[in-house]
């Protein structure tokens, strides 16, 4: 079995694949646009990053709150809360002295599920009401998703047993919700870079046939110029896909075998030769 540590060819197999896939991970989502004009993960949106004390964006949303006291159908209201709450979540960021790796405080985490929550109320309500999702609104919700999915994986790498599954199966989770977001955006703007961010999601998230159908609109929707990169690259990224499902149901297996002759015991995380800690790939979109 691929994920039986004691074999030292297996264990150093399992490296080289992870660390091939945290690399190329990264590179996929430069490469797409995602990360592009702000320089990094936790570059924000609304100007000024950096871990500073306290929620300098604090007052902003208990006003948004209170609007949606008076009407639990504001729209504009919970656009404003789905923005505020990624640029509050997007401040609160820790380095490691060791290696510098920047990593999401449990703070940040916090208001960055603040975000998605605020976007999951807001579709439901333009759906609700016939309107179709702001794109601005669409495209801070498509980066809160990478980056709650960068930080579930992150934390995937560094544990163990059931911790470990559970958080790769949170980062496909937001991988997922991800796609969904950047759907919207293709739709109303259908560009080759559009589909290709949306191929690249629906292939993390696992949904390799979802995956093929927006790469081929890529190709169909990108200009001549762009055709052979944007076809070349999601070819890389749909064996990067198929290689992070494999891996996942391999841990799922692991992890079922492993209660079944020790009664809950957990086993060595496969994923733990991944290290160098930090998140592997950037924030927000730059071109949707």
């Amino acid at each position: 079995m691929l994920f039986d540590l004691r074999s030292p060819g297996r264990r150093n197999l399992i490296r080289v694949v992870y660390a091939g896939l945290a690399v190329l991970m990264g590179g996929g989502l430069i490469f797409f646009g995602i990360g592009g004009s702000g320089g990094g993960l936790f570059s924000d949106v609304g100007g000024g990053g950096g871990g500073g004390d306290g929620n300098p964006f604090e007052d902003q949303i208990s006003d948004a709150e209170a609007k949606l006291q008076q009407n639990p159908q504001d729209t504009a209201a919970l656009a404003e809360l789905v923005q505020l709450h990624y640029q509050a979540g997007s401040n609160q960021i820790e380095v490691d002295q060791d290696t510098g790796t920047q990593s999401l405080t449990e703070e940040g985490e916090q208001q960055l599920a603040e975000s998605a929550d605020a976007w999951d109320r807001y579709l439901k309500q333009t759906q609700k009401s016939g309107a179709q999702p702001a794109t601005g609104v669409s495209s801070i919700a498509v980066q809160t998703f990478s980056v709650l999915a960068d930080a579930s994986f992150s934390q995937a790498l560094n544990t163990s047993g059931t911790e470990a599954l559970d958080r790769a199966n949170d980062a496909v989770t937001s991988w997922t919700d991800a796609a969904e977001a950047q759907r919207i955006l293709a739709e109303a703007q259908p560009a080759g870079q559009a589909f290709a961010n949306l191929a690249f999601f629906l292939y993390r998230s696992g949904d390799i046939a979802g995956g093929d159908r927006a790469s081929a609109q890529a190709a169909q929707a990108a200009a001549p110029s762009e055709k052979a990169s944007i076809e070349q690259q999601l070819k890389q990224t749909k064996k990067q896909g198929e290689q992070l499902t494999q891996a996942i149901a391999q841990l799922q297996k692991q992890q079922e075998q492993t209660t079944q002759a020790t009664g809950g015991a957990t086993g060595a995380n496969p994923l733990e030769s991944l290290g160098g800690g930090g998140l592997s790939t950037g924030g927000g979109l730059s071109g949707q």
